[in-house]
């Protein structure tokens, strides 16, 4: 599950009434283990390339909707732990054991302090070879950097309100008779 977008009544939203599928099953596209030999059969990318030039869904987070608009029916979901983010203050409490973490949009440790699962990146930055640089980053990450994330996060909320609403998203496309599921 995308956990920041599971925080927000508005991303919830435009998981279910934009792309069109239950929060609870709506995948992350920042890991993925995917089986070529089943997309290839189902021809996703030619079905992926059809829809997009007939109909360009517009989307939060486009990769990640169509795949979840399209083969959301076909998806075997691993555990949260290979795709664990830091989430938001209301969420469950952090995972004590995850296998890869995933820092998406703005819960970056190189940019902000007290990010959840800062101690597992911070741990390795010694060995990374690029410790002077994230050091660097991290320090020269400005006001006008944190306010351009704001607004980008707001920019967020508010394109996925205006997509719910939408005629032409993923899910009225569908209840009009597009076949948009594989």
């Amino acid at each position: 599950m995308d956990t920041y977008l599971a925080d927000s009544p508005v991303t919830i939203a435009y998981v279910e009434d934009a792309v069109g599928v239950p929060m609870q099953s709506y995948i992350n596209s920042g890991v993925l283990l995917m089986d070529l030999a089943a997309l290839r059969q189902c021809n996703l990318g030619d079905r992926f390339l059809a829809l997009l030039q007939q109909y360009d869904f517009d989307t939060i987070a486009p990769d990640q909707d169509y795949i979840n608009a399209l083969v959301h029916d076909h998806i075997l979901r691993l555990d949260q732990t290979w795709n664990t983010m830091p989430t938001l203050p209301t969420m469950n409490q952090a995972l004590t054991r995850p296998n890869v973490i995933h820092f998406n949009l703005f819960a970056k440790p190189w940019h902000y302090d007290h990010v959840m699962y800062s101690d597992f990146f911070w741990q390795y930055v010694p060995d990374s070879g690029y410790a002077d640089e994230i050091a660097l980053a991290k320090r020269n990450y400005s006001k006008d950097d944190v306010a351009t994330d704001d607004a980008n996060a707001e920019e967020l909320v508010t394109k996925a309100t205006a997509l719910v609403a939408d005629a032409g998203n993923f899910k009225h496309a569908n209840e009009r008779g597009v076949q948009v599921r594989v």
